[in-house]
């Protein structure tokens, strides 16, 4: 299955570019999406150009859907078919601490990617 994304322009989940330098994770889904787990977030290429994911700051309820993902790094990728389960991590001040999980059924949408 071939992938192609909007623009970055045209996405507001999306902006171009990788936000570090250090990626922890690569995970591919289909023949053309590479998923990248970076030490500031989120990151995939579309076989043309990378994007990273608007992060948000903000504390998400069990269950609540959003189209950003968490503030945080990510340690570990899990796909399989169109379901992919992100961990996040970060630095409390003096210790590494879990940010918790993000899940999504629609990893290969095209109009939007929803995570729970």
């Amino acid at each position: 299955m071939r992938f192609s994304l909007k623009t970055a322009l045209e996405d507001t989940f999306l902006i171009e570019g990788l936000t570090s330098n250090v990626v922890a994770e690569i995970r591919t889904m289909g023949d053309t999406l590479t998923w990248f787990g970076t030490g500031q977030g989120l990151a995939l290429h579309d076989g043309h150009r990378i994007y990273a994911h608007q992060i948000t700051a903000e504390l998400l309820d069990d269950g609540q859907i959003t189209n950003l993902v968490p503030q945080g790094g990510i340690p570990a990728i899990a796909v399989m078919g169109d379901t992919m389960a992100i961990a996040y991590s970060g630095d409390d001040g003096s210790i590494q601490v879990g940010y918790g999980l993000t899940l999504t059924y629609s990893a290969e949408d095209t109009s939007g990617i929803t995570w729970t």
